[in-house]
């Protein structure tokens, strides 16, 4: 089995470089190694076919200009606020999420559990420590957490209320 015929190559490489022209287009962006694993294939595949010495010019030429492409562009820049913003709001949706599937806050007696329960518990005492614009998200987060030990706690009281009066009726 020797090496595909020159007129597959080309069609090969022209078809997967139509797919990365195409990511560009609607991405306004060559592919990263950053990226998911589908993007990542791609940029590999743009960089290991640039070597190749048997590559038609033509071909040369259409991906050096991809690779161009994100060498123009100017990085993007965040600023400190804003990842601080990205951060937390990260970190928030973890304990919003947390809170919802066990209807708890997170506890320092649960290994997992510990860091969540720090990052929580911190900005609760210093709420200088959370963006203005997520301390709403925080407190709805524990008031709900606080809710439902609550209805815990009230539906405690209701089943030893009602079998404290089964016993009484003999039931």
């Amino acid at each position: 089995m020797g090496a595909p015929r020159p007129d597959i190559m080309v069609t090969r490489i022209e078809r997967r470089l139509a797919q990365i022209e195409a990511f560009a287009a609607a991405n306004g962006r060559s592919p990263r190694s950053g990226g998911p694993r589908p993007e990542k294939t791609l940029r590999n595949w743009m960089y290991r076919t640039l070597k190749r010495q048997d590559l038609p010019a033509e071909l040369r030429a259409r991906i050096e200009k991809l690779i161009q492409m994100d060498r123009r562009q100017k990085p993007e820049t965040v600023s400190p606020e804003e990842r601080r913003l990205l951060a937390s709001s990260a970190r928030l949706s973890e304990l919003e999420s947390f809170v919802r599937e066990r209807g708890r806050m997170p506890s320092t007696e649960v290994p997992e559990e510990r860091s969540l329960y720090k990052w929580a518990w911190k900005r609760r005492r210093d709420p200088s420590m959370l963006p203005a614009e997520l301390r709403p998200r925080l407190d709805a987060v524990v008031q709900s957490a606080q809710v439902a030990r609550g209805m815990r706690r009230a539906a405690v009281w209701v089943d030893r209320l009602l079998h404290d009066s089964a016993d009484q009726t003999g039931h």
